[in-house]
């Protein structure tokens, strides 16, 4: 058997691979493989590839792992992402009846425009059979109640403040580039799927560049060699990836299944939310409440009495830009009444003058 090449350190293995593998991640070899034919197809048009329709994207994929010394493991819980088992975030046994109502679909031809009439029909089929030329996926069914913050996460913040989803991506579906809106999050996948991930840290000169594209077409294709610290990472059904606040990230979707996902603000989320808020104004005028909602969640919570960054979150408040609809979001009214000055120390306003 020819010598091949592991992704994880970039080596040629003449033998056992299997059992090198092993040694990263526990990525087994039907994994591995998945992924070698989707690099494979970087080289090959995208109507001879037998699998994978994204030769361009598979290029930017085959350059990342090769400029980055190799897929990462997510390893290290203080990194902006990391894994952790799947079962201490799965919450086994649970159905929710209400998991297939107010969904959205999309469909590959016209990623940013979901389809009129959400039908998941042609998606669930695409499971079974997929269609990498007109890829169907669906996003946002929910409530569901599948995923669940662990214990190793600490106690913040309350289980009333987590946002949950489920999402349905067949093989081939790929999401550009994105924040969440500055929530923290955990991510987990179906049995059997296989998903890949292209990630960079919400540094100041990642929000520039991504401020500079917020409106491409395609952010990541566009902007991925002028991004910098990142990583690849494969994710499989017996991992959970923690997202951490701001992190900009990419998914494609090597094998399909059902993917659930937990977000959250904690203390952290105070960070990146101001800048993110800024962007989304400066580009999109008409903002609703899930835009203004992480920004408005992370003041908050840093207002508690126990909480070491009230200084710092009176000074965000106090920066805040004027947007109409905040002052009709239900958060903004909890946040006065936190308030015990007339004055702000930061500017020596009235706060009243704050809102407009």
């Amino acid at each position: 058997m020819p010598d091949r090449e592991c992704y994880y350190c970039l080596t040629e293995i003449a033998k056992q691979f299997p059992r090198h593998l092993g040694k990263h991640n526990g990525v087994g070899l039907e994994t591995h493989d998945l992924l070698r034919e989707f690099v494979k197809s970087a080289d090959e048009s995208a109507d001879k590839s037998p699998r994978y329709s994204e030769p361009e994207l598979a290029k930017l994929v085959k350059r990342l792992i090769h400029s980055t010394g190799g897929l990462s493991s997510l390893k290290e819980a203080s990194q902006d992402c990391y894994f952790l088992p799947a079962d201490s975030c799965r919450v086994e046994g649970v159905t929710d009846e209400d998991i297939l109502n107010d969904c959205t679909v999309y469909s590959s031809e016209k990623p940013r425009s979901p389809l009129k009439i959400a039908n998941l029909v042609p998606v669930l089929a695409q499971l079974d059979k997929p269609n990498p030329s007109c890829v169907k996926y669906a996003t946002n069914l929910g409530p569901g109640d599948g995923v669940k913050r662990p214990k190793v996460l600490a106690g913040e913040p309350s289980d009333s403040e987590m946002k949950t989803y489920t999402n349905i991506t067949p093989e081939g579906t790929f999401i550009d580039l994105h924040v969440d809106q500055g929530y923290e999050g955990i991510t987990l996948v179906g049995r059997g799927c296989v998903k890949l991930w292209v990630m960079f840290p919400p540094t100041e000169h990642n929000l520039t560049i991504w401020d500079e594209y917020r409106e491409s077409q395609e952010i990541l294709k566009s902007s991925w060699d002028r991004l910098k610290g990142g990583k690849v990472a494969i994710q499989t059904g017996n991992q959970a990836i923690i997202l951490k606040p701001g992190l900009l990230h990419s998914t494609f979707t090597l094998r399909g299944s059902l993917v659930f996902g937990l977000t959250y603000i904690t203390k952290s989320c105070l960070t990146v939310t101001p800048k993110l808020l800024r962007i989304e104004h400066d580009h999109f005028q008409k903002l609703g409440d899930d835009d203004l909602s992480p920004f408005l969640e992370s003041i908050l919570i840093c207002m508690s009495p126990e909480s070491d960054r009230q200084d710092e979150a009176l000074r965000v408040l106090c920066e805040m830009p004027k947007i109409r609809a905040v002052k009709k979001n239900d958060l903004l009214a909890k946040i006065k009444d936190a308030i015990t000055s007339a004055d702000c120390r930061h500017c020596g306003k009235r706060w009243r003058s704050h809102w407009g």
